[in-house]
């Protein structure tokens, strides 16, 4: 009990802090949220080491990218009492972090297992799961829609996306961006503007394919959710309405970037995995673990590296169980590396230019010395070799 009492504090001393995070707040709320909750469920006693150990990466995550909001309090209080303050606030953050992440977990793991139970018992539903998914996705398809033509229309084109427009205009490509991203922006924009003779048409028509895409993946996280049965089915519905009105998925379902749907096929895959380790298995089930699968790899440059990582970490964990998945992945592995440079080939597609490639690590050392620490004469060599000094 006390344990749970000390874990309590450091949960809600974590949300109290990132308060003041300047990204979405709903994120840190509904992961602290859910973390309490699962005080009030019997949960394992024992917590994996490996849990354990991705929890402390969270929580680092967590901190390093709040770093002024985590660390950074009454600074004008005096030095001995800011180190002190901020090594206990550190602590209590990180702690907070790794119970947040694996009371999460634990509770996901449960929900999983008695959904999986629940499936194998075959229970009936009075709505099928077919005509659940359909309805989610009208729903969610509906409300989307009112929100670009209302509010938002023709959506919004980020600057990314702004040099993917004028790469098709000039016909001029660079595998900066994903070309098979830039590819779907010239088929939908390039439809629409011809139809309808605008650039704002052209805009539009791709975020009413973005938002089918958004509906379609939604509907299938909850379809999924609904087909556990029981209480579950209120769970996937409680679930579609906060996905639908999270500010930030709004937001993504109609920004044209390669974020949007790169994300959707890491929620599709995720889906999709969990419903290949059921005992009953459709063949819908393996094609969008394909189709999903086939979007990592070309959706971001460096998403294949993602992929194969997930490919290793599958092959250790199911060995010899699941050849089936494995032959899926090893092919679209193989092809999307062979369609990729062929791409490039076909749309004369240039690289990146180099500045473009320091960019990241330009931006890291101008962070230092905006926040008033020096570089050190070897950083400084560094950077001279790189971009000509800061």
């Amino acid at each position: 009990m006390k344990k749970n009492v000390f874990k309590i504090i450091t949960i809600i001393y974590w949300l109290m802090v990132l308060v003041n995070t300047d990204s979405y707040y709903w994120v840190y709320l509904l992961l602290g949220g859910a973390a309490l909750f699962s005080f009030s469920k019997k949960l394992a006693d024992k917590t994996a080491k490996s849990t354990v150990f991705f929890g402390s990466l969270f929580s680092l995550m967590v901190i390093l990218a709040n770093y002024e909001t985590a660390l950074s309090f009454y600074e004008g209080t005096g030095k001995a009492f800011y180190i002190l303050y901020t090594g206990v606030s550190a602590v209590f953050m990180i702690l907070g972090g790794v119970y947040v992440y694996t009371s999460v977990f634990e509770l996901v793991h449960q929900i999983v297992d008695k959904g999986l139970v629940v499936i194998s018992e075959g229970n009936e539903k009075k709505v099928s799961p077919f005509k659940f998914f359909w309805l989610s996705f009208a729903g969610i398809s509906l409300f989307y829609l009112l929100i670009l033509f209302l509010f938002n229309y023709p959506g919004i084109v980020s600057p990314d996306a702004i040099h993917q427009l004028r790469m098709i205009r000039d016909n001029a490509y660079s595998d900066h961006h994903p070309l098979a991203h830039t590819l779907m922006i010239k088929l939908f924009f390039g439809f629409g503007a011809e139809i309808f003779g605008s650039a704002n048409a052209g805009v539009a028509v791709y975020s009413v394919f973005q938002i089918l895409c958004v509906a379609a993946t939604f509907a299938f996280l909850f379809m999924t959710i609904y087909e556990m049965g029981g209480n579950y089915k209120k769970i996937a519905v409680i679930t579609e309405v906060v996905y639908a009105i999270l500010p930030y998925n709004i937001e993504f379902s109609v920004s044209m970037r390669k974020d949007t749907l790169f994300s959707l096929c890491i929620l599709l895959f995720i889906v999709a995995l969990y419903r290949l380790s059921r005992s009953e298995k459709t063949l819908c089930d393996s094609i969008v673990f394909s189709v999903s699968s086939f979007g990592i790899c070309l959706l971001r440059n460096n998403g294949m590296m993602i992929f194969l990582a997930c490919a290793v970490i599958f092959a250790i964990m199911f060995k010899n169980k699941k050849k089936a998945e494995l032959m899926i992945m090893s092919i679209i592995a193989v092809f999307s590396l062979a369609i990729t440079p062929m791409m490039k080939n076909e749309l004369n597609a240039v690289s990146p230019d180099y500045l473009e490639k320091v960019g990241v690590p330009m931006q890291q050392v101008v962070r230092v010395v905006v926040d008033g620490y020096e570089l050190t004469d070897n950083q400084n060599k560094i950077a001279e070799k790189l971009f000509g000094g800061v």
